[in-house]
């Protein structure tokens, strides 16, 4: 992984195996403490266990957007109803359907809380899909499940944006009570939801879902549409998301939990190009600047200068988290109020 960009698998190295000059050594522990401050697996626990009554709308949420994408290859199957896609050879939808290239397990342990999974299915299992079919529903959940049972304390928000057809729901509910069982907080208000609402109760998981007929059929599946409020500013173009997205942060919705998407969404103009080339979304995505923008835009939102003052930062998605400071900022923002 890159320098800046989140620690690999959470820690950064010891120093008992390197051979450091003793004159170094005191400056170079000095800055070893302060890394451990910013372990990514349980970074919520570090930061609020003495700030508890925090409210989750209020902290800064690194997320990833269509977060089960990274197993899709050429040799995925496509999505079910993705008919428009039948025309171009599926080396070029795998291109463009690739949004994370590291795993759930891998997102989660880099400092990952809030995972946008769409839904299908496809010979007889829930799947994840976005234009190809990815990995099964079933070990996207396992993986969320044990990082949970090792970190009872981080809150992960898991966000079934697109949901399966209705005559599915019956093996989604079975599945989500089989592998999260009590570990799902209760639908309450977003104004009350604090750390240590979800701390006293032993929970850990906040599930959103995209239906309403769903959200009835267990108090603690959380109705999307009434408790979360969804920014995506569908453009191809950096300068029109950062207007959206600066606007957003300047007036945030009240009594839910609310996202900025810092993503950029090709069109047919952008894919039919690279049909020539050998070109992807994370070629495209890398020559626009936007996984830059984590470093560019946040630090002017929640910096402590005046404008910032009026601006509000809650859930941010982004493509290729692992390329971008968003876990970092986020981890360094919840740590500004951290008791000595």
């Amino acid at each position: 992984m890159r320098a800046g960009s989140v620690v690999d698998r959470g820690r950064v190295p010891t120093m008992s195996s390197l051979k450091i000059p003793a004159c170094l050594l005191a400056v170079l522990l000095s800055l070893s403490l302060a890394s451990a401050d910013q372990d990514t697996r349980d970074w919520m626990r570090q930061a609020y266990a003495r700030r508890g009554d925090t409210l989750l709308r209020d902290v800064v949420i690194p997320g990833t957007h269509d977060s089960g994408t990274y197993g899709m290859t050429a040799a995925s199957a496509l999505a079910p109803g993705r008919s428009e896609w039948r025309t171009l050879a599926r080396t070029v939808v795998a291109r463009w359907s690739v949004t994370q290239h590291r795993t759930i397990a891998e997102q989660l342990e880099d400092g990952i809380r809030a995972l946008d999974l769409r839904i299908d299915h496809h010979d007889g299992k829930l799947v994840i899909v976005h234009g190809l079919v990815g990995p099964t529903l079933e070990d996207v959940f396992d993986q969320v499940r044990d990082f949970s049972k090792a970190h009872p304390k981080e809150i992960v928000i898991l966000d079934l944006h697109r949901m399966p057809a209705p005559e599915h729901f019956d093996e989604l509910e079975a599945l989500l009570e089989a592998k999260f069982g009590g570990r799902m907080i209760s639908v309450r208000s977003v104004d009350t939801l604090t750390f240590n609402h979800f701390w006293k109760h032993d929970k850990g998981i906040l599930m959103l879902v995209n239906s309403v007929a769903f959200s009835t059929r267990k108090p603690h599946y959380w109705n999307k549409g009434s408790h979360y409020d969804n920014h995506w500013a569908n453009t191809t173009d950096k300068s029109t998301l950062w207007r959206s997205a600066d606007a957003r942060s300047g007036n945030p919705p009240t009594g839910k939990l609310f996202n900025v998407s810092l993503t950029l969404t090709p069109d047919a103009k952008v894919i039919l190009p690279s049909l020539r080339s050998a070109e992807g979304l994370h070629g495209w995505l890398s020559r626009s600047g936007i996984m830059k923008t984590p470093a560019e835009w946040l630090p002017r939102w929640l910096g402590g200068g005046p404008d910032a003052a009026r601006r509000h930062v809650n859930i941010v998605n982004v493509d290729f988290y692992d390329e971008t400071e968003l876990v970092r900022i986020a981890i360094e923002h919840a740590n500004r109020g951290k008791a000595p």
